[in-house]
């Protein structure tokens, strides 16, 4: 019978204080600063383009996470629940890869999107069209739900293999070679610029610093989730042959690494805010700056 004390999360309370208090305060974060965007996304016209609705949907997931996730994992720590079967394990589980598959999808039809509006500028408006956005809007939220939810159908370790493959792995591969033909195209570009209008220029401009943007919120989003995912492997592969004591400190780290993942949700908004100044005046009201 296996030692039932291996099935319990770490109780030091400083931990669980800890925990709930950064969690929620994330939390607070998350929901404010991604509503904010989205409410200067909707009354902002100069907002209004393909790759700010983008940020949009990427804003709607951040915020879920910040109402919906945040909650769930501190109500999973407060009770100490580790058995990977329990049903509030389960929804952990489900909600974190629900929000990671929603960022990482969204951020690979904008990469896709970035990569028309760098390298074929003629035929960008025919191409992304605002039908379009909302078939890729809508296929990125059923197939995040669809990927999250197997895992109420296949086994854990099972479950994490294709996680890996199809919400990092894939994606990961389309966005770096959309990126490698985005930062050719503009070195190309970049060579070229003497020869061109102030117009052809101007669009050069905005088209890569909108790039850059979404490159940065696209690293910062594999610096924070790759960590929980490692963990969640490592638990699933060295289940049957790591000590209790071995699986504690998993546990503990673990927890710490899903925090990490969870408050990129929190950093986004921030990232939007430094490159774009109708954004940064959105998150001044949150700040109590004055506009200028």
């Amino acid at each position: 019978m296996p030692n039932k004390s291996c099935h319990e999360l770490p109780k030091a309370k400083w931990i669980v204080v800890l925990t709930t208090v950064l969690g929620l305060l994330i939390s607070i974060i998350a929901c404010t600063t991604n509503a904010l965007i989205l409410i200067a996304i909707y009354k902002k016209p100069a907002l209004r383009s393909i790759t700010n609705y983008f940020l949009a949907s990427l804003a709607v997931g951040d915020f879920f996470v910040g109402i919906v996730a945040l909650p769930l994992w501190i109500t999973r720590s407060l009770l100490a629940v580790a058995d990977e079967e329990h049903p509030l394990n389960i929804s952990v589980d489900c909600v974190y890869v629900l929000s990671v598959a929603v960022s990482t999808y969204n951020l690979c039809t904008v990469s896709l999107e970035r990569y028309v509006g760098v390298t074929s500028p003629l035929r960008y408006s025919a191409i992304c069209t605002l039908r379009r956005f909302r078939c890729a809007v809508a296929s990125v939220w059923v197939l995040s739900s669809f990927i999250a939810s197997l895992r109420l159908a296949v086994q854990e370790d099972t479950y994490w293999i294709i996680v890996v493959l199809t919400v990092f792995f894939i994606p990961g591969i389309i966005i770096s070679y959309c990126y490698v033909c985005i930062f050719k195209e503009a070195s190309r570009q970049l060579r070229v610029i003497g020869q061109q209008s102030d117009s052809a220029i101007a669009s050069q401009v905005h088209n890569k610093k909108a790039s850059i943007t979404i490159a940065i919120v696209i690293g910062v989003l594999y610096l924070t989730a790759l960590p929980a995912l490692a963990f969640a492997i490592n638990e699933v592969v060295s289940q049957d042959s790591a000590s209790c004591q071995e699986k504690k400190s998993l546990e503990s780290w673990g927890t710490w690494a899903l925090f990490l993942a969870y408050s990129n949700s929190a950093i986004n908004p921030w990232i939007y805010a430094a490159r774009k100044r109708e954004f940064r005046d959105a998150l001044k009201v949150l700040m109590f700056w004055k506009h200028e």
